[in-house]
């Protein structure tokens, strides 16, 4: 629910993400003392008046627990090239695959499971509007500090006819991207499904299918896919959590169970309560801490990208390609692994946030900040990626 906002009642925080359509603050409302998040866009280019209206036009339409808070747009000119702020709620654990990274290990399955029913909850109060996200992944699913779960960035989302038309559009992540939107036969709500399954394997092994592949490469590999894509390891999972991902990630659109059923699956009807992501985010705050007060950048020695591994020491900042499967070693700065995920669109920075909140931002470049500043790049992750 829009609310009336003005600039001089907004004080920026510190800044929490760092996208290809700007920058992510956590901020304040001087009058209320409230926190919010503020999506800084600026608005130097024709279609990002487009893609802004976009967003705020699902963004004004939803209203579920499960769906993040849109409060108000503001254009600011105090700076050189004029800005749009996206004025939503403050989600200060950020990113589910970031609070992942960050505690550095897989989810469990209950923990998938109360990840699952929680976007598919908001999930199908989206597609009952006639909305497809269109961009369903670990990064924009978003947790507060208490363990509750919204879906954000409809930036890409698209809406459908009453009829529950198709679309004839490629938009999204590669790697959590359905077959049919890939091959632009025209696609419905069904695709978010797809993506779903893809994210349950993602927090499961730390990375999506063909998340080692270039996204180019991985467009092609999941669009001529003879069957569907699995974990890396099956037998490490139980057969009702593949059961679940098998129900999502159909070839065949048409044979994808709907939300409302995926809910009923023995695997997401379990006891999951709360406490499920608030003892994952009080790990993660933890492990955070502990980086935060060692010399290092990241809390841990190797980060995975593209097949390669990073060591990183203090005061280094290393840089690979997406094609370099080399090791590139420094001294260890601690114990451990941290391994990264990929997407496809633009840079992000994660900060850690005062009180053992996590930033969050969208996409597959990571540079993790504490006392010192440590970089790895790369546009892919690795199929064998999995977070201890």
């Amino acid at each position: 629910m829009p609310l009336k906002i003005t600039r001089e009642d907004i004080e920026l925080i510190q800044e929490i993400g760092e996208g290809s359509y700007g920058k992510v603050y956590q901020a304040r409302i001087k009058s209320t003392g409230a926190i919010i998040a503020v999506k800084s866009i600026p608005l130097e280019r024709d279609d990002n008046l487009w893609e802004i209206d976009q967003e705020v036009q699902f963004l004004e339409k939803c209203e579920h627990e499960n769906v993040i808070k849109f409060y108000g747009r503001l254009t600011v000119r105090e700076t050189a090239v004029p800005e749009c702020w996206l004025i939503t709620e403050f989600c200060g654990a950020g990113a589910v695959s970031d609070v992942m990274v960050t505690a550095e290990r897989v989810l469990s399955e209950r923990e998938v499971a109360y990840v699952m029913r929680e976007s598919l909850k908001g999930l199908d109060y989206l597609h009952k509007k006639h909305i497809i996200h269109r961009d369903i992944k670990g990064n924009n699913i978003l947790l507060t500090m208490d363990g509750e779960l919204k879906l954000c960035d409809f930036g890409v989302s698209g809406a459908v006819a009453k009829t529950m038309g198709k679309r004839f559009t490629m938009i999204g992540t590669p790697y959590w991207m359905a077959p049919e939107v890939i091959n632009e036969t025209g696609h419905t709500i069904m695709a978010d499904i797809w993506s779903m399954g893809i994210v349950a394997i993602e927090l499961a092994q730390g990375c999506p299918p063909y998340s080692n592949k270039s996204p180019s490469v991985a467009l092609m590999k999941i669009g001529t896919l003879k069957r569907p894509p699995t974990f890396n390891s099956p037998g490490k999972h139980s057969e009702i959590f593949r059961d679940f991902v098998s129900k999502c990630l159909k070839l065949d659109p048409k044979e994808r169970l709907r939300c409302g059923d995926l809910l009923k699956h023995p695997f997401l009807t379990q006891p999951l309560p709360r406490s499920l992501m608030t003892e994952l985010i009080a790990v993660a705050a933890k492990k955070a801490e502990e980086a935060d007060e060692t010399e290092g950048p990241i809390g841990a020695g190797t980060a995975a990208f593209a097949g390669a591994a990073l060591t990183v020491q203090k005061d280094h900042i290393a840089t690979f390609g997406a094609d370099d499967a080399s090791t590139i070693a420094r001294d260890s700065v601690t114990s451990g692994s941290s391994e990264f995920a990929s997407g496809d669109s633009g840079t992000i920075v994660v900060k850690k946030v005062e009180g053992g909140a996590f930033g969050r931002a969208d996409s597959d470049t990571v540079v993790r900040d504490s006392k010192k500043k440590g970089k790895a790049k790369g546009d892919k992750g690795g199929d064998d990626c999995d977070v201890q």
